[in-house]
């Protein structure tokens, strides 16, 4: 099987086909059935045969949410929204987010995550992927996350990550970019019938999204 999630997306395959063989020509072992053997006069010309190979169905591996890391220490100054700046790029493998922190002083916790949509209800998105790092003052750090195989959505935050929107919650304040990400034109139900909530090409190009805090 293949696992993009593990990062195999290919095999080699070697595959023995059974080829018919002309009457009075084929093997003792009688491995190609008397059905299957031709007649001699057909000997020279051109034969093929047609191999379908078949998806019949797409694992959905939902992933556990990562540790927290140690939170930054308290700051006076603490404005996020003020100091950070960003940028979001689309690309073939995934998002990544750019965040560069413009503080003299203060660290942010800072995350960039996925959700897989189910239906209509941003209640029922389903945590699939994220990046969480402390951004201290004056540095730049880069965020990835991998696809999902169907609609999500896609937060850049600051502080701790929401797992599950369940019963209202939403990052609020917290947030500093949000988008949906539909050109999948199929939610995770769709791919995942039997999972209750919360997941096959993305994006044609590359695409870019850039902000910054305001006060």
């Amino acid at each position: 099987y293949l696992a993009k999630s593990k990062g195999d997306t290919s095999d080699n395959w070697t595959i023995d086909l059974h080829v018919p063989c002309f009457i009075g020509e084929c093997a003792q072992d009688n491995v190609v059935s008397a059905t299957y053997e031709l007649n001699p006069s057909l000997e020279g010309q051109k034969f093929w045969c047609a191999l379908d190979v078949v998806v019949d169905k797409i694992s959905c591996v939902k992933k556990d949410p990562p540790k927290d890391p140690p939170k930054p220490p308290k700051c006076d100054k603490y404005n996020p929204k003020e100091d950070l700046k960003w940028k979001i790029s689309h690309t073939s493998n995934g998002d990544i987010a750019t965040v560069t922190n413009n503080s003299r002083a203060c660290s942010y916790e800072i995350g960039l995550s996925s959700y897989n949509k189910m239906d209509g209800s941003k209640e029922h998105n389903e945590y699939s992927d994220s990046d969480i790092r402390i951004i201290k003052p004056k540095t730049t750090e880069k965020l990835e996350i991998q696809h999902s195989e169907c609609d999500s959505e896609i937060d850049l935050f600051e502080g701790d990550l929401i797992t599950s929107f369940s019963g209202g919650k939403k990052y609020g304040s917290h947030s500093l970019d949000s988008h949906d990400d539909n050109e999948h034109h199929r939610t995770c139900a769709n791919i995942c019938p039997n999972r209750k909530s919360g997941g096959g090409d993305r994006h044609n190009g590359d695409e870019d999204r850039s902000g910054e805090g305001r006060s």
